[in-house]
């Protein structure tokens, strides 16, 4: 596999590795090995000047010569601009002088090779073999970086390319350093030099990625770094502290694909305090969950991140009085910086006992008194980190989510008093730790073997518990799939068949046109400017679709298939305009005429919208559904469709000129290309159906749950639902209807309500007629009792 850059064969590496969970002493354990003159020379490399601090003080109270090497002891001076950290830790490996020299991980690593032959590296966390780099088009010149670097296939991999450098980039280089320097330039530098130090980095693109930016289809670029373990050879041994090591990527990767052998340091290990975070954690751990969501971006942006982290405090001030907690008690929190695009930065509501922590924190002390921890940071991977690691190594999403997404919650919160083995000689009270998500809290209670987590409510429906699916959700299921059969085997047909009746009473038809959009949308035209009908029962009537009847429209269930969905508005707030021009932009093409008694300060008006196919009885609905729910998504309560005309056996009137002077024709044909764009009927289809009572406006029609009589609404709907195909839907459907009248008791607008928008369970639904189920019923009664 890939074997145009795998070293197998050159050399067998041997790292050294401690992995206690968190709190066990590991970096205590480092301090006792290196402290001791007969380890010889070390270098230290860490992630964090915190804990290159508590190292330092550690060390000299041991009487170690040592020397911390950061830009906090060495400022950045700018009279000086090449002194570096780097330049300092090499002359400091020079000169001699010191037992232990601690950096950061990477200055480490950029340690002059000719000189530290002697030293034994000890890496203070796992250092990141994976690295996601993002040169932003914004603040790099697409057209310099691609000069920079260019690339070669990968072979047996499909998907990605190797990126290399090139003349150009090496004399970029050349006059370029790593340090000190803005974030960008640094982030380009850095890339560039990984692609050049082909000995100790592989990086990668995905290749429509690196198409798009060659061809400056896309200005910004996306790479993927691997750290190979060749950049260890220079060290005269390694280590590598971390907890969960064996899940680690380094661990997956070197281990499985570059040969590397991983030996545990017993040495380490034995000067460690505890090994298992559960030898004394397991009694005195409390895991908390919000949702069985995963904790992502997507999933912010859909609920927004402000609204959560309130209602998240809420609930974790309620746990605070149930387990004794006074109400200040300080508490760690792990929140995300704010996106791109929002305006505020955000906050915790208790701002004087909330302390904010970077959601990747890890490895220092600091705060182990401290008995509650919230983590509510998204710590997920890319999309094209998870394809470019599966495709390179074969790593499945689960463990990548271990080794990064979920180490990196474990290591947060690890910063609490679970690291405090002595904590229950302090305090009786469990320790709180409280996630945005399952799957992170039962990674972190696995580990402290602390039981099962427990859901904690914020009130917010987005984030409460899956409700188990019943029978009945399985068989609507079912019969949707089987509605959605029905819809794709209806025949097509040109143009559009408009059938018109001359007023609403005329049984029989007077006139149908088969006609295109164009021609719709000019005959529409024409009674809007022209037909002026003294009232509205006399305005000409209008539907399309294919008819069971030649004439007369008042058969049951007349209308068995149309191409245009038809809504009425009559209560609206909002600007027609913006509608119609919201409509367009999602590619609909429509048609909004006036209603006959609209007003400039009361609009009303009539939807046409085209489909790209037929649709039946049941598809109208489902569309319809959809379409409502979107509107209400978008425009809240400013736009309302009349309840009465949401079926594909309603008959609406034809535009006219308006009494009241309040005229209104909008032509909202959409175009792609020189074709019209219509409505994709079966992109709607795939759709699951919309839940009742999911709009946030009263444009679908709420479900009546409540219990007043003998049975409730779901009893039974549960126990007269009938599959498509048996014959016994209309029975069914009576009985249902009898049942909802007299042992639920709901009125006769309930019962035709909750029939209609479930006639889908009795059979293929489309020839049920709730109104005259129900009245039919109700006739009768009231003549027995007569």
């Amino acid at each position: 596999m890939f074997s145009n850059f795998q070293d197998f064969t050159q050399k067998r590496r041997h790292i050294k590795f401690a992995d206690p969970d968190i709190g066990g002493g590991k970096t205590y354990g480092l301090e006792q090995f290196v402290a001791h003159p007969f380890t010889g020379k070390s270098l230290i490399g860490i992630q964090s000047i915190n804990l290159a601090k508590e190292i330092e003080a550690h060390l000299k109270a041991e009487n170690v010569s040592v020397l911390r090497i950061d830009t906090d002891a060495f400022p950045f001076d700018p009279e000086k601009p090449e002194v570096t950290c780097t330049t300092i830790l090499n002359d400091a490996i020079a000169s001699g002088e010191y037992q232990v020299l601690i950096s950061n991980q990477d200055v480490a690593l950029r340690a002059d090779g000719a000189n530290v032959g002697d030293y034994g590296l000890f890496m203070d966390e796992i250092q990141p073999v994976h690295e996601r780099i993002w040169l932003n088009g914004i603040v790099t010149s697409q057209g310099a970086v691609a000069s920079y670097l260019t690339s070669l296939p990968v072979g047996g991999v499909k998907g990605v390319r190797r990126i290399i450098v090139t003349d150009e980039g090496e004399r970029f280089l050349a006059t370029n350093h790593i340090e000190e320097q803005a974030k960008a330039k640094s982030e380009l530098v850095d890339a560039v030099r990984k692609a050049k130090a082909t000995d100790f980095y592989d990086v990668f693109a995905e290749e429509g990625v690196w198409s798009d930016f060659r061809s400056g289809l896309e200005p910004s670029l996306v790479l993927h770094s691997i750290m190979k373990p060749a950049v260890y050879d220079k060290f005269a041994s390694v280590t590598v502290l971390g907890a969960n090591f064996n899940f680690s990527l380094m661990s997956l990767i070197w281990g499985g694909f570059h040969a590397v052998e991983f030996e545990l340091h017993s040495q380490i290990m034995n000067a460690v305090r505890y090994e298992k975070l559960s030898e004394h954690m397991a009694n005195q751990v409390l895991v908390y969950y919000h949702t069985e969501k995963n904790c992502s971006k997507t999933t912010y942006n859909q609920i927004d991140y402000q609204p959560t982290f309130d209602v998240s405090h809420d609930a974790v001030k309620r746990l605070f009085a149930e387990h004794g907690y006074p109400e200040d008690t300080k508490h760690l929190v792990f929140m995300n910086n704010k996106p791109k695009g929002v305006k505020n930065d955000f906050y915790w509501k208790d701002a004087d006992n909330g302390i904010l922590l970077s959601p990747v924190a890890r490895g220092w002390d600091s705060f182990k008194e401290v008995d509650v921890a919230i983590h509510l940071a998204a710590c997920n991977e890319h999309g094209d980190t998870y394809r470019v690691l599966s495709a390179l190594f074969k790593l499945t999403k689960a463990e990548i989510d271990r080794a990064t997404a979920l180490e990196r919650a474990y290591q947060a919160v690890g910063r609490s008093s679970i690291r405090d083995m002595h904590r229950g000689e302090r305090t009786k009270r469990p320790a709180i730790l409280v996630f945005f998500d399952y799957r992170a809290a039962r990674f972190v209670a696995d580990i402290a073997a602390c039981g099962e987590p427990i859901f904690l409510d914020t009130g917010l429906a987005a984030l409460a518990p899956k409700e188990k699916k019943t029978q009945s959700d399985y068989q609507k299921k079912s019969n949707h799939k089987n509605a959605v059969k029905a819809v794709a085997k209806l025949p097509n047909y040109d143009g559009f068949n408009r059938r018109k009746w001359m007023d609403l009473w005329s049984a029989d038809l007077w006139d149908e046109v088969k006609a295109s959009w164009v021609d719709w949308v000019a005959d529409s035209k024409e009674f809007a400017l022209h037909d002026r009908p003294p009232r509205k029962e006399q305005s000409t009537m209008y539907r399309e679709g294919v008819f069971k009847s030649a004439s007369n429209h008042k058969v049951k269930g007349n209308i068995e298939a149309t191409k245009v969905i038809t809504l009425d508005f009559d209560e609206v707030t909002g600007d027609v305009q913006a509608f119609s021009e919201w409509l367009k932009a999602r590619g609909k093409s429509h048609l909004i005429t006036n209603s006959f008694s609209s007003t400039a300060e009361a609009p009303r008006f009539r939807l046409d919208i085209p489909l790209s196919q037929p649709v039946n009885a049941y598809g109208y609905s489902h569309i319809v559904a959809h379409l409502i729910q979107e509107i209400a998504d978008e425009f809240g309560s400013a736009f309302i469709v009349d309840k009465s005309k949401k079926t594909i056996m309603a008959r609406f009137h034809m535009p006219s000129v308006s009494i009241h002077g309040a005229d209104l024709f909008i032509d909202g044909t959409v175009k792609t290309g020189v074709e019209t764009a219509f409505l994709n009927v079966m992109t709607y289809m795939d759709r699951d159906p919309v839940e009742d009572g999911k709009s946030v406006v009263d444009t679908v029609a709420k479900p009546v749950v409540a219990r007043i009589g003998t049975m409730s609404v779901d009893e039974v709907l549960d126990k007269w639902a009938v599959a498509a195909g048996l014959g016994m839907g209309s029975q069914n459907f009576h009985q249902a209807a009898v049942d909802l009248l007299f042992k639920v008791k709901l009125t006769r607008e309930e019962t035709i309500e909750t029939l209609h928008l479930n006639r889908y369970r009795f059979g293929n639904g489309d020839d049920r007629d709730a109104q005259y189920t129900v009245d039919f019923i109700l006739d009768n009664r009231r003549d027995h009792a007569a």
